[in-house]
């Protein structure tokens, strides 16, 4: 936020437009590249993913990703219509940004948990092997998995999925094939199957 800010200052300064008009502008583009980064990346996980192991299915929530795409697109249409009809430039931001959300929530809510042969499909993106440093399973009715990815710089990440309970010991199979499940582990030499 606070580069948008600053390049909203500077375009301002530039273009002899006010800082919010600016500040808008500028919104729209970041908005517009996160996206289009999100889509890349997914686009780029999948083909790097390689054959399918195994298919646990859709994300539990998803039904609430399609509620929010189509929340936002109603916000997003009903803001559209509401500038142009009030021809207020500024008002397009809020459309805009009602729109691209839903796109991405739309987006996310076809995401599955799958075992790939390059990494675990996490719903979003492939978290692929080398980056996994270990991992360990927490509950029993809803088994879910910890993962504990490799550290990159100084920050330790872990992150947990819900497995199917009918699915979890030819899950924790694949898994044990590429990755030590010793959580202290997670600067352990990887595995390959």
């Amino acid at each position: 936020l606070a580069g948008v800010t600053a390049i909203s200052l500077i375009v301002s300064h530039l273009s002899g437009k006010s800082f919010w008009i600016s500040f808008s502008s500028s919104l729209d583009v970041f908005w517009l590249a996160s996206l289009i980064l999100y889509i890349v990346y997914r686009a780029r996980g999948h083909s790097l993913a390689g054959i399918l192991l195994l298919d646990c299915g859709p994300n539990r929530t998803n039904s609430y990703f399609r509620l929010t795409a189509g929340l936002g697109l109603i916000i997003g249409i009903w803001t559209l219509v509401q500038s142009i009809s009030n021809g207020e430039g500024r008002s397009f931001t809020g459309a805009f940004y009602w729109l691209t959300t839903s796109v991405y929530f739309f987006a996310m809510s076809y995401g599955r948990l799958q075992l790939r042969q390059n990494g675990i499909w996490q719903y979003w993106g492939l978290l692929r092997w080398e980056d996994v440093g270990a991992y360990h399973w927490e509950g029993q009715s809803l088994p879910t998995l910890v993962v504990i990815v490799k550290r990159r710089l100084w920050i330790p990440l872990q992150g947990a999925m819900s497995v199917p309970p009918h699915l979890k010991q030819q899950f924790d199979n694949i898994l044990r094939e590429h990755v030590s499940s010793n959580p202290q582990d997670t600067n352990n030499e990887v595995k390959r199957g």
